[in-house]
C-alpha cells in the first residue's frame, strides 16, 4: 500500500490538482485516508496478530479503504479523465507505474503477484503468464496478457 500511496501522492493527485482544481480538497483527503490507513497498518503491525481489537483495526482498514477507492473511482477520476485528453492520461499513468515501482524498491518492498505490466515485453509477459499458469497464455496478444496479469 505504501508504495501506491506515495506515487499517487506524488504523480496523481498534482496531476488532478491542476487540471481540475476543484477536486483540490478530495486529494487532500485522499492523502489523510493514505496516511491514516498507514498509522492503522502500523499500529496493527506493532502486536500480534491475536491482539485484542486487531480484527477492529482490520475493519476499520477497510472501511477506509473501500470508502478512499469508491471516492476515487466514481467522482475524482472521471472528473480529471473528463478534463484531459488521452496522452495526458496515459502520461500520468506511466509516471505513477515508475514512481510506484521506485517507491517498491527505496521501501525493500518484494515484488508482488501481480506488479504493473504494460510496460514488458511480449515474451516477459509470457514468462509471467506462465509462472502463473495463465490458461490460453500461448494465443494471447501483449493486451490480453496484460489484462490477464493484472
Amino acid at each position: 500500500m505504501t508504495p501506491h500511496s506515495n506515487a499517487e501522492e506524488s504523480a496523481v493527485y498534482p496531476a488532478i490538482d491542476k487540471a481540475v482544481p476543484k477536486e483540490a480538497d478530495e486529494t487532500k483527503d485522499g492523502a489523510a485516508e493514505h496516511h491514516h490507513v498507514a498509522e492503522m497498518m502500523q499500529q496493527l503491525l506493532s502486536e500480534p496478530a491475536d491482539a485484542p481489537g486487531a480484527d477492529g483495526i482490520i475493519a476499520a482498514m477497510i472501511g477506509e479503504l473501500r470508502h478512499h477507492i469508491e471516492e476515487e473511482e466514481q467522482d475524482i477520476l472521471p472528473e480529471y479523465a473528463d478534463a484531459v485528453d488521452a496522452d495526458e492520461l496515459d502520461r500520468v499513468g506511466r509516471a505513477f507505474a515508475a514512481a510506484k515501482e521506485q517507491e517498491r524498491v527505496k521501501g525493500g518492498y518484494g515484488d508482488w503477484p501481480h506488479p504493473d505490466v504494460i510496460d514488458l515485453t511480449a515474451e516477459q509477459l509470457q514468462t509471467r503468464a506462465q509462472a502463473f499458469d495463465v490458461e490460453g497464455r500461448s494465443a494471447m496478444t501483449k493486451d490480453q496478457l496484460v489484462r490477464a496479469l493484472r
